[in-house]
Parts: C-alpha cells; sequence; structure tokens
C-alpha cells in the first residue's frame, strides 16, 4: 500500500483524505502500461464550508493512480500533495470539518503508472463558504437609534465580511448607521457597534447578519434580534442643598420619572456651570451625601437615564463646602521683640484657602506685615508662609492660634494654639561702690557695695569681677556685698563688674575707684615758731603735713601728755593751742590722718612756759650817795629762779621813757641826765618767756 504525502501546510485538513484512498485502493486493480495521458476538466462539487469534492476526467486507461496537487492560496504547490493510488478515479470527495470556512484553495490532478507522469490539469482555485454568522446584538440607544453590534461566526476568519441587514424595514444598514437599498459589506471588527440613526421612536425594528467569503457568495441570514427606540426619563427637579458639612454636602431632588435606570450628577468649579460627570445613583433615588473635601466650591445638576437617554438637567444649585479648622501653627525663631509664625498642617484644605492668625495674648490679629491690629487679615498659607511677628514685648510669651474661612466667607471656630516666648535680649543694668564710696582705703581688703537690674527680663543671676577690664573672675552668684582684694601697688584702683541675667545678656562694665594708700603720712610742729619758752599758755602750733603723692592728709589730731587726744579734726597751717598745767617744759604731740585712714607716727615740739617775771637789784656806782661825774657804774643782779633764764634789761631815767632791751651785764656803764641833784636810774629784767620783771630803781646824788 502506498502512504500518501503531506501537504506543505499541515493545517489544510487534507489528510482526512486516507481513509477515503484505503478503500478505494483495495478495490483497485493493476494496470502497467506507458505513461497515462493527462487528466482534465478539473471542478468542485458539493461545496460547503468545511468540505467539498474534486472532480476532474479520466483521459487514460493505463494509469496505476493519480498524484493531488493541493494547497492554500490561488497556487498549487509544485510538488504532488498526496499520491492516490487507484486507477479510473474521477472524483474526490473531501468530508465535513475537513476544511476552514472562507478560505482559497488550489489543486492539480495528474494520472501516473509505472513508466512516469502525465501532465496536470489546468490549476482550479476555489472558495469555500462563509458560516452563517450568530444573531446580532440590539440595544437602546435614544428615541430615535439603537445600538447594534455585529457578532462574528467563531469559525469564520478575520477578513470575513459582514452584511447587517434590517428585515423589518428591507432595507440594509449602510457604514454611517442609516439604512438604505444596498448590502453594506466589511470585517465584524470595523462595524463593532453600529449607531443605527433616523428611527422611529416607539416602533420595533429587527436585524439580521450575513456573511460572505472571498468569492463574494453570501449566506443566508442569521437569526434576527430586534430593539425599540423610545424616549428618555422625564427630567428631575428642585435640586437644592440640605447640609454643608466640612468634608460632605446632602443633596436632594423631585425625581420626575417612573422610567430611569438612573440618575447621573453633573459637577462645575466655583460659579462654572456644570460640565463634568461626577457620578451616578440608583433609580428611585432623592438624596444623597456626597463626600468631598474641605473648601470645595461646585456648582451641581442632575439628570435621570434610561437605556433610551438621558433627561433634560435639573436646576443648579452652587454651594461651599467648609474649610478645616486649622491646627496650631508653627510659633518660634524669638527675638527680643518678635516671633516667627506659620500656617501649621492644612489638613484637607486646599491651597486657595484662607487664613488669619489671632495673637490670643493681646486678642489682636496679625496683619500682612507683620504688625498686630484689631481686625483679621486673611490670605492662603502659602501667601503667609512665615511671618514674622513684631512689636512684641520682650520676655513675654505669646499664644497664636489660626482661623480659616471657605471661599465664601464662612469662617471655622479658631484653632489650638501654640506659643512661644520671646527672647531677653537687654542687657541687666547694676552698680558698684567700694566701701561705701570713699575715695581712698589703707587696706587692700575693701567692700564692693553691689546693685543690679534686670527690669522685665529673665532676671540677673551671676556677676564677675575684674582689676584691669580684661582678666576677669569666673561668674558666681550675686551678692550685694562682696569682700575684694586689691591688687597693689598702692595707687587709684579701679575694680569693675560686669552682671549677666538668665538669658546670657551680661551688661556693660560698671566700675568704682578707689585709692590705695598704705602709707602714712609725715608731718612737723612748732610751738611758737619753734621758739623754746613761752610766757603765755595760749601758744600757736605751726603745722606742716606730706603724704608722699598718698590719698592726701585730711585730719589732724593733738595730745598734751601722749594718751589723751583731741578729736579728728580738719587741718590748719596754724592752729592756736593752750597749754596746760604749771609752768616747766611743756610738749604738744600731733598725728596727721590721710584719706585712706592712715594715722601717722607722733610729732611732736615743747616749749617751756614760763609766766613769773624774773627778779634783780640794781646799785648805781656801788651804792655810793654821791658822785661829780654822770659817767656812772651800774651794779646789777638778777634772778629768774626755776625760769627760762633772764636773756634781757633796760634802763629809764624817769620811768616812762626806757632803753632798748640790752644783753645783760653785771656792770654797766651809764651815763646820768643830769640836772644836778638826785638822779634815779631804773632797770627792769626780761627773760626768756618775755616775761619782764618789776621795776628796780638806785639813786645817786650828782654834784659839783
Amino acid at each position: 500500500m502506498l502512504s500518501p504525502k503531506r501537504l506543505s501546510r499541515p493545517d489544510t485538513g487534507l489528510s482526512s483524505i486516507l481513509g477515503v484512498l484505503a478503500v478505494l485502493l483495495a478495490a483497485a486493480p493493476a494496470v502497467f502500461a506507458v505513461p497515462p495521458n493527462a487528466p482534465s476538466n478539473p471542478n468542485v462539487t458539493n461545496l460547503t464550508a468545511t468540505s467539498a469534492t474534486l472532480r476532474w476526467t479520466d483521459n487514460a486507461g493505463n494509469e496505476q493512480g493519480f498524484s493531488l496537487y493541493a494547497g492554500f492560496g490561488d497556487t498549487a504547490p509544485s510538488t504532488a500533495t498526496y499520491s492516490v493510488p487507484i486507477p479510473n478515479l474521477t472524483q474526490l470527495p473531501i468530508p465535513a470539518g475537513t476544511l476552514t470556512p472562507n478560505s482559497q484553495f488550489t489543486f492539480q490532478v495528474s494520472a501516473y503508472n509505472a513508466d512516469g507522469e502525465s501532465a496536470k490539469t489546468a490549476p482550479l482555485t476555489f472558495w469555500t463558504l462563509a458560516v452563517v454568522p450568530p444573531v446580532p446584538v440590539v440595544a437602546p440607544l435614544s428615541p430615535t437609534a439603537l445600538l447594534v453590534t455585529v457578532v462574528p461566526a467563531a469559525t469564520n476568519p478575520d477578513f470575513t465580511q459582514y452584511a447587517l441587514r434590517c428585515t423589518s424595514a428591507n432595507q440594509w444598514v449602510q457604514l454611517d448607521g442609516t439604512l438604505g437599498a444596498n448590502a453594506a459589506w466589511q470585517t465584524a471588527e470595523a462595524w463593532g457597534t453600529v449607531t443605527v440613526t433616523g428611527l422611529t421612536t416607539g416602533t420595533t425594528y429587527t436585524f439580521a447578519t450575513r456573511a460572505r467569503n472571498g468569492g463574494n457568495v453570501e449566506t443566508a441570514n442569521s437569526a434576527t434580534a430586534s430593539g425599540t427606540p423610545s424616549p428618555p426619563p422625564a427630567a428631575p427637579s428642585n435640586l437644592n442643598v440640605t447640609d454643608v458639612g466640612v468634608y460632605s454636602v446632602g443633596i436632594a431632588w423631585t425625581d420626575n420619572s417612573a422610567t430611569e435606570t438612573g440618575f447621573n450628577l453633573y459637577a462645575g468649579l466655583g460659579p462654572e456651570p456644570p460640565s463634568a460627570k461626577v457620578g451616578d445613583f440608583p433609580a428611585n433615588t432623592t438624596s444623597h451625601t456626597l463626600p468631598l473635601g474641605a473648601n470645595v466650591y461646585l456648582s451641581l445638576q442632575i439628570a435621570a437615564f434610561n437605556a433610551y437617554g438621558e433627561s433634560d438637567w435639573s436646576n443648579t444649585v452652587t454651594f461651599c463646602t467648609f474649610a478645616e479648622t486649622p491646627s496650631a501653627p508653627v510659633v518660634g525663631g524669638a527675638s527680643n521683640n518678635s516671633l516667627n509664625v506659620a500656617v501649621g498642617s492644612r489638613g484637607a484644605n486646599p491651597d486657595e484657602t484662607e487664613y488669619a492668625i489671632q495673637c490670643v495674648t493681646t486678642g489682636e490679629w496679625v496683619q500682612a506685615d507683620g504688625a498686630l491690629g484689631a481686625s483679621p487679615a486673611w490670605r492662603t498659607a502659602p501667601d503667609w508662609d512665615t511671618i514674622t511677628v513684631t512689636g512684641l514685648d520682650e520676655l513675654t510669651e505669646y499664644g497664636f492660634a489660626v482661623v480659616a474661612r471657605n471661599v465664601l466667607g464662612t469662617e471655622t471656630d479658631l484653632g489650638p494654639a501654640a506659643s512661644a516666648t520671646t527672647k531677653d535680649l537687654t542687657p541687666p543694668t547694676g552698680s558698684i561702690v567700694i566701701n561705701n564710696n570713699q575715695s581712698a582705703t589703707n587696706s587692700p581688703n575693701v567692700t564692693l557695695g553691689l546693685t543690679w537690674s534686670d527690669g522685665a527680663g529673665s532676671g540677673v543671676v551671676r556677676m564677675r569681677f575684674s582689676d584691669d577690664g580684661k582678666t576677669w573672675t569666673p561668674w558666681e552668684p550675686l551678692k550685694a556685698v562682696k569682700p575684694h582684694i586689691l591688687p597693689g601697688p598702692d595707687g587709684h584702683k579701679t575694680v569693675r563688674v560686669q552682671f549677666r541675667d538668665l538669658a546670657n545678656n551680661v551688661s556693660e562694665a560698671y566700675n568704682d575707684y578707689i585709692r590705695l594708700d598704705t602709707t602714712p603720712p609725715a608731718g612737723t610742729i612748732l610751738i611758737n615758731n619753734n621758739l623754746s619758752v613761752t610766757n603765755l599758755a595760749n601758744v600757736s602750733l605751726n603745722l606742716t603735713w606730706d603724704d608722699h603723692g598718698g590719698a592726701g592728709v585730711v585730719r589732724m589730731r593733738f595730745s598734751d601728755d601722749g594718751k589723751t587726744w583731741t578729736a579728728w579734726e580738719p587741718l590748719k597751717a596754724v592752729k592756736p593751742h593752750t597749754l596746760t598745767g604749771p609752768d616747766g617744759h611743756k610738749t604738744v604731740r600731733v598725728q596727721f590722718r590721710d584719706g585712706a585712714g592712715n594715722v601717722s607716727e607722733r610729732f611732736s615740739d615743747y616749749i617751756r612756759l614760763d609766766t613769773t617775771p624774773p627778779t634783780g637789784t640794781i646799785l648805781i656806782n656801788n651804792n655810793a650817795w654821791r658822785t661829780f661825774s654822770p659817767n656812772v657804774t651800774l651794779n646789777l643782779t638778777w634772778n629768774d629762779g626755776a625760769g627760762s633764764g633772764v636773756v634781757r634789761m633796760r634802763f629809764s631815767n624817769d620811768g616812762k621813757t626806757w632803753s632798748a632791751w640790752t644783753p645783760l651785764s653785771a656792770n654797766y656803764p651809764y651815763l646820768l641826765p643830769g640836772p644836778l641833784g638826785h638822779n634815779t636810774v631804773r632797770a627792769q629784767f626780761r627773760d626768756a618767756a618775755g616775761n619782764v620783771s618789776d621795776r628796780f630803781s638806785d639813786y645817786i646824788l650828782l654834784a659839783e
């Protein structure tokens, strides 16, 4: 038995011929002859979508069989597809299901025997029929139109063309959806769903689909489907807003139709007319709560719809959801008189939401320039950005809260507050006094008197000191009175202090100065300009003093015994003083005190106090009773006892006119003045204290 050769395309379906060939081969006798004549008149009968009978005329009687050249398309293959070893064969049936619908095939036949193969018949090309398509899908669209969808037969290839027949109107659907007298052909994909227009409302229309193969052989009509264009539902009315919140709005309307499938909701931004569909609701609905964001400004209209279209739109309602209550603002960036404030998280509020910022501490509102005012200033959060609020008091806590409003001006409640405290940037003030403001001191150990103030600031907490303005002590706790040691050597000493408050503001340097003078002054004292003796208790003290560049001598005091001292008294270069006690040597002591309190050593001077006048005698010429010459000798004696000593003497002839004081002489030549007769000479003695004795006298007779 000969095996048939496969066609070059394995999906031709011709392999099913094997069963037919096997039956024919069993009954065929063997014939051996010269090469047979070529068969002729190829044709096809019994053609369907999946089967056919191939026919030809056998012109030879000596063939052993036939070679079949068959394949897709309009050209037969050059090599035999099948070898059929059956002589005298004139037809070859192809069973149903073997071929594919609406496909083009070409075949040729030749006869063969042991001596060779005849020529082939002329090629014969044919198309299988298309499969009748399924029923089309008809759907309502409008009062004058229906939607018709072409459904292709599953086994027809994609290039199969279809036509839509409106069987109720005995017309064909055209490519533009109108009805016409001639069929319009295109693929099912090209048809898709076509809108059939120009129909009459309330009239039922039936439609069928027809297919045709590549040879333009048409199938019968499919089963029919029908549809009836109907009017849309009545428009709803009385659309209104029932409840406005931050995140939703309630709407309600009147349903004026019993045939709607549902409702379409249309919206526009702000006052713009609604244009965009934003939702739909089931039939018989008359209210709905729309979930929205904060501060959403919309206009709404609603329309009913069913399979045949949409109603007119309702009246328009316009509304705006409330703004969301703002969160606490962000407060910081403190200076001594300002704070930075920014609107906090905006939550669901959109960018166009406006905010006002209140200073809850003062009840005033932050203005666009950062000042505080009586009325709110409304700005978007980006416009506010971070605003510097000015004109605030130093070291004061300020709270701020934010209120929002929607685009229609409806305000929220005031949000939660946030606060911050302005800084204390004002340094404290203070003072320093050394030793209660004395100008000098004789000890480096002094006492600093300190005061400080920080006004309404954070409060003074520390102080530090410097003797040179460069090197400072560590900061230390405050003390109103503080001991301090002045550095040497003597001279003017300045102590500086700085105060620091809790905000770390440091004051300027306050200072006081004092003269450090540890050297006592010097001085001198002379009694009565250094006289050695006086006859008066009331003397004059001649005083000098020197402080050697120190604080300066400011006081002096006196003592007659070195134990008891007078009170300190102002300086005088000449001071009266009364010597005390009986005559004798008197010592007066003086001490000087300078501005630093240094007390000098004792300076003293002494003087003899002698208040007793001396005594004496006078004799003329050794007590002679007469002289003949006026030139005489005065014989003198004197005595001052324990006094200061007689130092001078003088003479007088009449007790009125006296000679000058002259040094002492025990025998003093003297010229009697005359006239003849008794002449009296008087003598007085003076001691060193200036005491003058009584008059001592003697007389003598001056004769011729």
